[in-house]
């Protein structure tokens, strides 16, 4: 006989519905009681410890941690200090972080974060003249794959400071005004990216007020990333010349377990000016490789304008391939076309030849090289052509 419509359940299914609501009632009940007994500021000397213990390092969080556990899980802390390795000089502080934590998905062995706030936080890199750094002793050495996933809903970055001093090149960068954006952030799925800073460096001396975006996609265990449809442009003020405007487009595809890094699609230009002279210069390349001890670049073609009030100079260059070994470059097929104009004197010419460069020696060499010039002032033209080898040291 069948059951009528709206009949009772049958028994087993209502025991079943009722263990699950008592079972859910008993998570609320350890969540309220979680909530009221738990002390989030009991738990950072552990963490101190903990960072001790690992690093050397001392971490100091001076203000309160304030934790909130409903709807989410939500950390709040307004200041915290990392020290140099057994050094009392702060390498890294951060001035404000709010970060939020999904319950359920930790079951899973999942970490599942909505939006993260990040703001005034500054971080010191040095690498010193024997080429160590600062921070090796954070870059981890443990190699076997974790299960914990990583997941993250959003990052903001305001107001972040990152400076960096390298000894070995003599050289000191800064990053400040850090601001960053981004999606959702988790391994295998591409998420758009976007940043501001104001770039300084002093070797070589340059100020620019830089914008970047793109899209990131990444695999933490393998070390794979890629940031594709990269999008940079910046303004200021840089090897002289002033205002200088530079612009670059790539895809960037870097493999760090093998230490390979890939752009693809590069296109640069640069628009600049140092008093009444204007300088324009292009670079592009369907692809550039580079990996330990070697580079590669497929088909470049560059080309560089002057301009002042006397002259105009114009000079392109191709080169089918370019291959760089252990710091030495060979360009088999090196073509270079030059263009000059000055009062009524008007100069052109060509030049191919088989380059290579050994930045070690200081020495640049043209191997069967053909040159071809035409130089033409009112009626006068003269032409010319040689061939050859050449070497500058």
């Amino acid at each position: 006989m069948r059951r009528a419509f709206g009949a009772a359940t049958p028994m087993p299914w209502r025991r079943i519905l009722i263990g699950v609501a008592a079972l859910l009632l008993l998570l609320v009940a350890l969540g309220v009681f979680f909530l009221a007994t738990f002390d989030a500021n009991s738990q950072k000397v552990r963490l101190a410890t903990m960072v001790k213990e690992k690093t050397g390092r001392v971490l100091s969080i001076p203000a309160d941690v304030r934790l909130k556990l409903f709807p989410v899980i939500r950390f709040e802390l307004d200041r915290a200090i990392l020290d140099e390795k057994n050094s009392s000089i702060p390498f890294a502080t951060i001035e404000a972080v709010k970060l939020s934590l999904r319950l359920w998905p930790l079951l899973r062995r999942q970490v599942i974060l909505d939006q993260v706030e990040i703001g005034n936080f500054s971080v010191a890199l040095q690498r010193f003249a024997n080429g160590a750094t600062n921070f090796d002793d954070l870059i981890a050495k443990d190699e076997s794959p974790s299960s914990l996933r990583f997941d993250l809903a959003g990052l903001t970055i305001k107001n972040g400071t990152l400076r960096f001093d390298d000894e070995l090149a003599q050289r000191k960068t800064q990053f400040t005004q850090l601001q960053i954006t981004t999606g959702r952030l988790t391994e295998n799925v591409a998420t758009p990216v976007q940043a501001k800073f104001l770039l300084t460096n002093d070797n070589p001396v340059a100020v620019l007020n830089t914008e970047l975006s793109g899209e990131l996609k990444f695999d933490l265990q393998k070390k794979q990333y890629q940031f594709t449809r990269t999008k940079l442009s910046a303004v200021g003020a840089a090897t002289g010349l002033k205002p200088i405007t530079i612009g670059l487009r790539a895809s960037i595809d870097a493999d760090l377990g093998v230490g390979r890094v890939a752009l693809q699609d590069l296109s640069a230009i640069v628009d600049g000016r140092a008093g009444t002279q204007t300088v324009h210069a292009e670079l592009a390349s369907p692809r550039l490789t580079s990996a330990p001890n070697n580079l590669s670049i497929e088909q470049i073609a560059a080309q560089l304008k002057i301009d002042d009030l006397v002259r105009k100079i114009s000079v392109s260059a191709t080169v089918p391939a370019l291959v760089s070994v252990s710091n030495k470059i060979d360009a088999s097929d090196f073509k270079l076309d030059f263009s000059i104009e000055q009062d009524k004197l008007r100069s052109s010419g060509a030049l191919s030849a088989a380059l290579t460069f050994d930045p070690a020696q200081q020495r640049v060499a043209f191997e069967k090289m053909t040159l071809n010039s035409k130089m033409q002032r009112d009626q006068l033209v003269v032409e010319a052509s040689a061939m050859g080898s050449l070497m500058l040291n």
